[in-house]
């Protein structure tokens, strides 16, 4: 955090003034009339969609820390005075410029922004909207002054040096600026202070980051979408370090939906500018960005959902990440949190240190879903899903296709039980309900959880037997051919050794102790353990009874999950 605060100074309240810090502003010009010949020193005058989007690019830094912008009409009221310029002024490679607050806090902070930067001959509305580089800029060039500084820059003060970790104080100016610095977390990803921004996706739709300062896709760069649209999670702790966190920011129960598309709605073209270009003066926003989510109270989703021709909501149908991990402000991969977003959008979610998101919804495609250490909810719909979901007491929901529930320790190290409509896998205060999964990965195996074969259930015996499961033997096999001898029970109702001791007739016959069950004893009237009256089971459940169908099979395979009750009267007989 200290690679991104300049020297500490910063603006407070006047004396006896509580509340959020007044940051007053005014849109002014150049002092003119500049080099007509030249373009130098030419004053310009914002246009109302360039006011417009400084003033929600500003926005980000009110939702997240204790500022307040007010925009004053008089210059000489401004503590934050905006202008802008272009390239014959700026020269150079110089998009914007803003002096950090200085010594005398009441002196007045300078904003320069280089419209024609980029070889761009002037804005147009996209490039101003979410998403879009200059929107970016404007909240960049807010952050210095501010306070905040760019993390390839040494810092002053008590801050001095404060270089990036992994960036090298003795390269030179340009080379810092291009180094992604440890683990690659100086980007954009983590603050819009890098100047890193660029990223591309691998052949799978996945991000690969790019040391550029623009983004490049496909061999072009684009300024209207997928760049940071607030400031990222190291931006809020550095700002909020210094003015305080806005706590009564988004503290209602908040669905953060992912996007689906790199493009932007159809808009309005109007009349043409001084140069001949029509510029957009009515824009439908829905252009791909990056969002830091500093979100204050409430149960909180990330859902990939859209909205189809016919103006349903249903679920997005790209391979989605989704990972509920907050930025960790360390020098680990999870330094600024983990990106959520659908594979070639370049658009998505990181979440803010300190924020809880609770729950995250999946689309129709093969995501990856990630929870944390709160109790949440994850939901993988359609696809093969692969969810990690172990901290906490979380419930998965599979949806349709083949899902698969990963955890990081041995089969071994856990507490795994089959309940029927679901699965349930503790390891101390942690616990995971599985339902409409098909498998689940361990260190040392993978298990399909809802297997009954006969009335081996498969999840019961693997998850006891860790000797069976390393071996990679079938449940069901390893039962009938050792472990039936071996005094090992198929599932958590049916007594091995007691089932045998009791009817010696079994034991002599030498049939499978289960399959004896299956076939004649509950027919007999035979327990398969004290815990399970079979008898008892058919009197309280007419309707099995009269299907004339095993009642430890029925209430393995359908009972326990419809609530029905295993009778125990603690007698084998």
């Amino acid at each position: 955090m200290d690679a991104f605060i300049n020297n500490g100074r910063h603006y407070v309240n006047p004396t006896g003034v509580t509340g959020p810090v007044q940051i007053n502003y005014y849109f002014g010009q150049l002092t003119g009339p500049g080099n007509p010949v030249t373009g130098v020193g030419v004053p310009y005058s914002w246009r109302p969609f360039e006011t417009a989007a400084w003033e929600k690019a500003v926005k980000g830094w009110e939702n997240v820390a204790n500022v307040d912008f007010v925009r004053v009409e008089l210059q000489a009221d401004a503590l934050f005075v905006e202008r802008l310029e272009n390239q014959a002024t700026a020269g150079g490679t110089v998009s914007a410029s803003h002096s950090l607050p200085s010594a005398n806090l009441s002196s007045q902070s300078q904003g320069t922004y280089n419209f024609e930067a980029v070889n761009v001959r002037q804005w147009s509305a996209d490039m101003l909207e979410p998403g879009g580089n200059f929107y970016r800029t404007f909240i960049h060039e807010t952050g210095h002054g501010l306070g905040l500084k760019h993390p390839h820059d040494s810092g002053s003060g008590a801050f001095n040096p404060n270089f990036f970790p992994g960036i090298d104080p003795t390269d030179d100016a340009a080379v810092r600026q291009r180094s992604l610095g440890v683990l690659e977390l100086n980007h954009m990803f983590g603050s819009v202070m890098s100047y890193l921004h660029g990223y591309e996706f691998d052949d799978q739709g996945r991000i690969d980051l790019v040391a550029t300062r623009q983004r490049p896709v496909a061999d072009d760069f684009f300024l209207d979408h997928g760049f940071a649209a607030t400031p990222m999670a190291y931006d809020i702790a550095a700002i909020q370090y210094m003015y305080g966190a806005n706590t009564t920011y988004r503290t209602a129960d908040n669905v953060y939906i992912l996007p689906d598309s790199n493009d932007p709605h159809p808009f309005v073209r109007g009349p043409v500018n001084e140069v001949g270009e029509q510029e957009t003066i009515i824009y439908q926003p829905d252009t791909a960005y990056w969002e830091c989510l500093w979100d204050a109270g409430g149960i909180d989703e990330i859902r990939y959902d859209v909205t189809d021709a016919s103006g349903n909501v249903v679920a997005g149908k790209a391979n989605a990440i989704i990972d509920l991990t907050a930025a960790t402000l360390d020098m680990s991969e999870t330094g600024y949190g983990v990106l959520s977003y659908a594979a070639f959008i370049g658009g998505g979610y990181t979440i803010a240190n300190g924020v809880v998101i609770e729950n995250a919804t999946g689309g129709d495609g093969n995501d990856l879903l990630t929870g944390n250490g709160a109790n949440n909810l994850i939901q993988g719909r359609g696809g093969n899903d692969e969810i990690h979901a172990t901290l906490g007491t979380d419930v998965v929901i599979g949806g349709e296709g083949s899902d698969v529930v990963v955890f990081s320790g041995t089969l071994a190290s856990y507490t795994a039980s089959n309940l029927g409509a679901f699965s349930s896998v503790s390891s101390g205060a942690n616990v995971t309900y599985a339902y409409g999964v098909e498998s689940m990965r361990f260190a040392d195996g993978t298990i399909a959880p809802t297997s009954l074969a006969g009335l081996v259930d498969n999840f019961f015996y693997l998850s006891r037997n860790a000797d069976v499961f390393t071996a990679g033997m079938d449940a069901e096999m390893h039962y009938d051919t050792y472990g039936r001898f071996e005094g090992r029970d198929p599932n958590a109702y049916f007594d091995t050794s007691a089932y045998l001791a009791t009817y010696g007739d079994v034991a002599a016959s030498g049939l499978n102790p289960v399959d004896h069950y299956l076939i004649y004893g509950w027919r007999e009237g035979r327990d398969p353990s004290t815990n399970f009256d079979g008898d008892a089971y058919l009197a309280a459940n007419p309707d099995v009874a009269a299907a004339n169908i095993n009642p430890l099979a029925h209430f393995l395979a359908y009972g326990r999950a419809e609530g029905r009750v295993a009778v125990d009267d603690g007698v084998l007989g």
